[in-house]
């Protein structure tokens, strides 16, 4: 199966969608470059599915405009964009065999129907559902039928291939999988992808960009490394993942630098354009380390809770400057509730950023 258009993107200028007073999207700008797989993600409700359905035509612009492959589509039917959607329900023909439900936008679209089958055969391949193609999908498993509702998508040869959702009727191994299915998928054909979900995990896993939304709006657009370790404020940093937020005072003259106080221990860290006063201080659970009571260059505190997870084990100190959620991955042997310890924390996963 060749690559699917390589040289495609998206463009939003200005986009926005109200519904009488209800503003669903605020004005936003987004480019999704050729080839590559961008993420919107977001809680319920942030626009980010309305977005979606504006890029695929379903849902008509209230302002701005929409270019695909350099072409202008604001305007245009569905049909028109040559775009393919994969739903969250998967939405397919329970009457007909896998291979007729692949093939049926073609044939639908006129191709005949031996050519079709054919391509269908070559999509279900790809797709790793060689052989598949007289099963019914009720047959199928959860997992199966979602690669048939790809490979449905991808039989079209679309510009740009859209996501809503795809992963969330399944357990959360075959989310892991096919995760790592779509992934591969996207990256041996060139395929440009607009992705949507609400699971930080999965877009972690499968992003070049991920753009977070928020209130209609976009609260940050950044690599998947990028959004985790330089959060530009409080709801992207929580929202990528665990962060235990701490008071501290920020002093120094350094504009790169400064020295962060919480309560009895001093770090450094990046200033991030923040002036001198009291801040906010967020710490990934995985950056704190538990030592002696007592050890310099530490944070005084108590264990009140410890979880034996397996391959890691949780807790939560109580310190001075707040309540710490913790990762160790030595979890052979639990500190016991309220055993003293000193606190200390890693050179990554611990900023400074504005509260909102």
């Amino acid at each position: 199966m060749n690559a699917i258009h390589p040289g495609s993107g998206v463009e939003l200028r200005g986009v926005a969608k109200r519904y009488g007073k209800v503003t669903a999207v605020k004005p936003l700008d987004l480019l999704v470059p050729p080839g590559t797989l961008v993420t919107l993600l977001g809680p319920s409700g942030c626009g980010k599915t309305t977005l979606l359905r504006m890029i695929a035509g379903l849902e008509r612009v209230s302002e701005g405009s929409i270019r695909i492959n350099g072409r202008e589509v604001t305007e245009l039917p569905p049909g028109d964009r040559n775009v393919s959607m994969v739903f969250q329900s998967y939405a397919l023909f329970p009457h007909m065999n896998v291979r007729e439900n692949v093939a049926y936008g073609l044939i639908s679209g006129g191709a005949a129907r031996r050519d079709a089958h054919e391509r269908a055969e070559e999509a279900l391949a790809a797709v790793g559902l060689a052989g598949f193609g007289d099963r019914l999908t009720s047959e199928m498993s959860g997992g199966q039928q979602q690669r048939v509702a790809l490979a449905r998508a991808l039989v079209l040869r679309p510009d740009v291939l859209l996501f809503d959702e795809p992963l969330s009727n399944l357990n959360a191994r075959l989310r892991r999988s096919m995760r790592q299915e779509i992934r591969a998928i996207q990256k041996k054909f060139g395929l440009t992808v607009v992705y949507v979900t609400h699971d930080q995990s999965e877009a972690l896993a499968v992003s070049d960009q991920i753009v977070v939304m928020r209130n209609a709006e976009i609260a940050q657009v950044g690599t998947p490394k990028e959004l985790y370790e330089h959060p530009a404020n409080l709801f992207v940093a929580t929202f990528m993942g665990e962060a235990t937020q701490l008071r501290g005072h920020l002093t120094g003259e350094n504009a790169e630098t400064a020295e962060v106080h919480l309560e009895e221990l001093t770090i450094t860290l990046p200033r991030r354009g923040l002036p001198n006063g009291n801040t906010l201080v967020l710490v990934r659970p995985e950056s704190v380390v538990l030592g002696d009571s007592g050890a310099p260059r530490t944070l005084g505190g108590r264990v009140v809770s410890a979880t034996y997870m397996g391959s890691h084990a949780e807790y939560s100190v109580e310190t001075s400057a707040g309540l710490l959620f913790a990762i160790s991955r030595d979890s052979g042997d639990l500190r016991p509730v309220g055993d003293p310890v000193g606190v200390r924390f890693t050179s990554s996963g611990v900023y400074v950023v504005p509260a909102d």
